[in-house]
């Protein structure tokens, strides 16, 4: 990132007077990771715009499927039809499966749409890695944003929508009815999934924004530290007046983000993230105002103009820490929230299945016949897990944590008891026995106040147990490629700056400190790791970030150590990817066969064979015909065979 490549082509004849030719000069620019971070934000906004847009397209479109639902229970469709003196219809009307044809028509675009922007979202991702300008938080928020998107509508709904839409062409009414009942199904859950998928949008994009912001505090901060130790020196006031001038237009946008920022955090009910993001924003506004009078006093020759940039600096540094405050604590808020559902859910679980106890020694007083009274009593504790379940998955939604096993673990638990409400239904010779099914409802609540116990403890645990050594070693090279990062943006800001010798040489100690903790990383892991570990350059990349620490501190940033920083920095990247291939095993493995159902093969009628319905016409026939009117006949019977032999209305 922020890399510049100039390219042209030199064409030589093979010619003994060996004549040549050559382009103009052609200039690529490598957006640098700033702008790169922006990109990925505007993306997301994107997402987010066009998942409410598809929100409501899905419920205006689960509201035609009921008003078809309506209209085709309506008994007033089949007595007018009797009154007319037509013969009732047995296969239903044309017009009645024209519309659950385009009803089916308008789902697929929907699921389509969720599957382009998935694709898209994944193009994002991997732009960014290549490119080393994103960040964990950032790989994850689009990890869990692509699989909210990628639930939405897999390749086996897809195929169902498709199996539905061959079919309906022979529907009667009581299967177009059954058509209907799937696909209102089909778009609850659908409308469920999308929904969450936009929350996930809403939440990633705020928190984007937020870290974007405080990655450009700092930066400016930077930026106008190294400006004000050259502003003290009075090297060229009229080049720095010019730079400070350009620094203060850069806070200025800076102060408008934050103020839109605070904004939607108050809309989004963030109140203490709202207070630390407006506390930034004033503070860069402040550092606005120094600014601008610090370029205006350097341009009027003030010896002022240092101290000015001085308290620039101050109120810029006081900004990006607390933007990073700001960040940290909603962090925390969330993480607390999502501990306290832990918490909630693991007490509350036992709780329910305390209560499915009481209600199973209630059965073993009375008469199967007398068991149906307890129904209510199951339903309310099934109505209890449903809402504890909803409410977990809002505050793993809000912290981005993983619930899936808890998740997996209420829903059969939800299963169960539904199990024990039908079984109290259907009376005395039911199978299993209401208190078999009870007691499975029990073991069933049971486990998932165990998962939610793990899970907590997982937490509180910092996570370690859940992790993999490869993945801890994956996490760490990820962050050094993060540090490495920073450090050649700090070198690619520096330069463009001109800085006085004395203050580059400042600037050249902080940068050879900052590579010299990364080589020292670098060889600890490398320690850890072992001579037949998996990476084994780890050792090779620690010496050559000791190289450039050493480079750096003598004062040296020839174009080849920007060249060498680059290079190590992709290894790094590279390093942490080749570790997470490993992660996804193609070892095949084998299970053993269980218990199936030998049924006859059945005789495959014409439309699997792949015959026509109705015959075309042969060669003979057809040439004789002019041009257009052959069209005309083949398109005909191409048309009378796509629907599966007339089964439209009346022919």
């Amino acid at each position: 990132p922020g890399d510049e490549v100039r390219y042209w082509v030199r064409v030589v004849d093979t010619h003994p007077s060996g004549r040549e030719a050559r382009t103009p000069e052609s200039v690529l620019r490598m957006p640098p990771p700033t702008l790169m971070r922006r990109e990925a934000q505007m993306r997301l906004e994107e997402a987010m715009a066009r998942l409410e847009l598809l929100d409501s397209q899905a419920e205006r479109a689960a509201e035609d499927v009921l008003n078809l639902e309506r209209q085709a229970q309506a008994p007033e469709r089949s007595e007018s039809a009797s009154e007319s003196g037509r013969r009732p219809e047995r296969d239903g009307s044309f017009e009645e499966r024209e519309e659950v044809r385009a009803a089916l028509e308008e789902q697929q675009a929907l699921i389509s749409e969720a599957q382009a922007l998935q694709e898209e979202l994944e193009t994002l991702s991997e732009s960014l890695a290549e490119a080393g300008a994103t960040d964990p938080e950032l790989e994850d928020d689009l990890e869990e944003l692509q699989e909210a998107l990628e639930e939405l509508g897999g390749e086996e709904l897809q195929a169902r929508m498709e199996e539905l839409l061959q079919q309906v062409g022979e529907m009667d009414r009581e299967e177009a009815q059954g058509a209907l009942d799937e696909l209102a199904a089909e778009q609850e859950d659908f409308r469920e999934r999308l929904e969450e998928a936009l929350e996930r949008a809403r939440r990633a994009a705020m928190e984007q924004e937020l870290r974007n912001t405080a990655t450009e505090a700092e930066e400016l901060a930077e930026e106008q530290r190294a400006l004000a130790e050259a502003l003290r020196l009075e090297d060229d006031p009229t080049v720095r007046a010019e730079q400070q001038e350009a620094l203060s237009e850069t806070a200025a946008e800076t102060a408008e983000r934050m103020e839109a920022l605070s904004e939607e955090l108050l809309e989004a009910g963030e109140t203490e993230t709202f207070a630390a993001v407006d506390e930034a924003r004033l503070s860069t506004e402040a550092a606005v105002e120094a600014m601008q009078q610090a370029s205006e006093q350097a341009r009027a020759g003030s010896e002022q103009a240092g101290e000015r940039a001085d308290a620039a600096a101050q109120a810029m540094q006081a900004a990006a820490e607390a933007m990073r405050a700001a960040e940290q604590g909603m962090m925390e808020d969330r993480a607390s929230g999502f501990e306290a559902a832990l918490r909630r859910t693991t007490r509350e679980a036992l709780a329910l299945a305390r209560r499915q106890g009481e209600v199973q020694e209630a059965m073993r007083g009375r008469a199967p016949d007398e068991l149906a009274e307890l129904r209510g009593d199951v339903a309310a504790v099934r109505q209890g897990l449903g809402n504890l379940s909803e409410s977990l998955a809002l505050a793993s939604r809000l912290a981005g944590a993983d619930t899936r096993e808890i998740s997996t673990r209420a829903g059969a638990a939800l299963e169960s008891l539904d199990r024990t409400v039908t079984v109290l239904d259907s009376g005395p010779g039911a199978r299993p026995s209401p208190l078999a099914a009870s007691e499975q409802s029990i073991a069933a609540l049971n486990e998932v106040a165990l998962s939610a116990l793990a899970a907590l403890e997982a937490m509180q645990q910092g996570g370690e147990s859940s992790g993999s050594s490869s993945e801890q070693m994956m996490e760490q090279l990820q962050d050094l490629a993060q540090e490495q990062a920073e450090v050649n943006n700090q070198a690619a800001q520096m330069l463009p700056m001109e800085l006085p010798q004395p203050q580059m040489q400042q600037e050249m100690q902080q940068m050879a400190q900052q590579q010299q903790e990364i080589a020292a990383d670098l060889g600890q892991m490398s320690n850890q790791e072992g001579e037949d570990g998996p990476l084994g350059d780890l050792e090779a990349m620690a010496q050559e970030a000791e190289a450039l620490a050493e480079e750096l501190a003598g004062g040296r940033l020839e174009p080849e150590i920007r060249r060498r920083q680059e290079r190590l920095f992709h290894r790094l990247l590279d390093a942490g990817r080749s570790l997470k291939k490993e992660e996804e095993s193609t070892e095949r493995e084998s299970e053993a066969a269980g218990a199936f159902e030998v049924q006859g093969a059945e005789a495959l009628d014409a439309d699997a064979l792949g015959l026509l319905r109705f015959g075309m016409p042969d060669a003979a026939t057809l040439n004789r015909l002019p041009p257009a009117a052959r069209a005309l006949v083949l398109r005909y019977f191409q048309r009378l065979n796509g629907r599966g032999g007339g089964g439209g209305g009346g022919r």
